[in-house]
């Protein structure tokens, strides 16, 4: 059986990272603010109406998740029991997690006033990636402390990716948008590089600790299909357009890059020609983009803050304590981080981060200062 146990080596005596304890424990007093309001948790301090009250799954897995970092069970079992409420009291049926819930309020989807109450076909709706890593909270807390409903849960989220997302060829497709209880749903037949790797690392958990079959049949279908998007120029595809095989080039993304190296491991990669990508991405202020292009300049909180947690991965602590260094630097006189240092940072989809601050760099942050990978069990 595969264990997806990684142990924190020895690091570097030169670099100390306990020089960024003060900066970590200012954002872990952010998250709390935040915490303290309501679950699940606002993503944004914003004003556009659509995502003023929303409350990403994503950015409340990866706040659990650097509660788990933490050692702080109780406040991610509060983020945790909100999603739980999410999935048991939908309006459709218990058997998958919405991208978005009501800040403060998981028996409703996100929604907002416009004359009428709005809301958004894409955070009604479920996804392969923002469901597994709701899945991966759940599973990183039960093999810390247990608790058999946030297991029963993460097989709940991961069953429903097994029977909806499912082609004749390897991978997992990427969900749908819209709303299944009025029969509105527009299925997602691409397939994302980013959601799988997150699909691997849900199912590899899942087998590690119940050893079902369909777990490991479904996390090789995973890793098969990342190994797939390999581009022989030493980087990874974005993923497929909608007939699920034919792959989408042109636009390198941060993040398939990253995650595939936190996820999968250096002995995966292909050749060591990924990492040089990842650093040839570096920005003129040392961080991170959404994208190679960035075609707006400045650089992606969230993302720099995770390349930092694979630069320690990879043994790359130079590297690793730069990005912190530069993060230190903008964090917000309340702990957080705003999402990007540019308004409209490019992302090369036709969407683009703001400056509004963001809960997620600030989780990313507390993880990668205490060298916590969300990806696998850490010993």
């Amino acid at each position: 059986m595969m264990i997806p146990i990684r142990s924190v080596g020895a690091e570097n005596s030169e670099y100390d990272y306990s020089e960024f304890q003060r900066a970590k424990n200012l954002a872990v007093k952010y998250l709390n603010s935040k915490l303290a309001i309501g679950v699940p948790i606002a993503s944004y301090e914003t004003k556009i109406p659509s995502m003023k009250n929303a409350a990403y799954t994503y950015d409340n897995a990866l706040t659990a998740l650097a509660y788990i970092a933490e050692g702080k069970h109780r406040n991610a079992a509060k983020i945790l029991d909100s999603l739980v409420q999410g999935i048991q009291n939908d309006r459709f049926r218990p058997d998958r997690i919405r991208n978005v819930y009501l800040a403060g309020n998981s028996n409703y989807p996100a929604h907002w006033w416009d004359g009428d109450w709005m809301e958004d076909a894409a955070q009604v709706g479920t996804t392969t990636g923002n469901s597994a890593f709701a899945a991966l909270a759940f599973l990183q807390y039960y093999h810390r402390w247990g608790n058999e409903i946030y297991l029963q849960t993460a097989e709940i989220i991961m069953n429903w990716v097994l029977e909806n997302c499912q082609d004749q060829n390897s991978g997992f497709t990427g969900g749908y948008k819209g709303w299944p209880e009025k029969d509105q749903i527009d299925v997602l037949t691409f397939k994302s590089t980013e959601h799988n790797i997150d699909a691997f690392a849900a199912f590899q958990q899942l087998f590690y600790i119940t050893g079902e079959e369909k777990y490991q049949t479904a996390m090789e279908s995973a890793r098969e299909f990342i190994r797939s998007m390999y581009d022989e120029n030493g980087y990874f595809y974005i993923g497929t357009q909608s007939d699920g095989i034919t792959p989408t080039k042109g636009n390198i993304i941060l993040d398939v890059q990253v995650w595939t190296i936190l996820a999968l491991g250096k002995d995966f990669l292909p050749d060591p020609s990924v990492i040089d990508m990842v650093i040839s991405m570096k920005t003129t202020e040392g961080g991170f983009p959404f994208h190679k292009e960035n075609t707006k300049g400045g650089f992606w909180s969230e993302g720099t803050a995770f390349s930092a947690l694979a630069f320690r991965n990879m043994g790359m602590d130079a590297d690793a304590f730069s990005a912190l260094r530069l993060l230190e630097q903008i964090q917000l006189d309340n702990g957080g981080f705003p999402a990007a240092t540019v308004e409209n940072l490019s992302t090369g989809d036709g969407w683009g981060y703001n400056q509004d601050t963001h809960i997620a760099p600030a989780a990313w942050f507390i993880m990668a200062v205490d060298n916590f990978s969300p990806f696998v069990f850490m010993k």
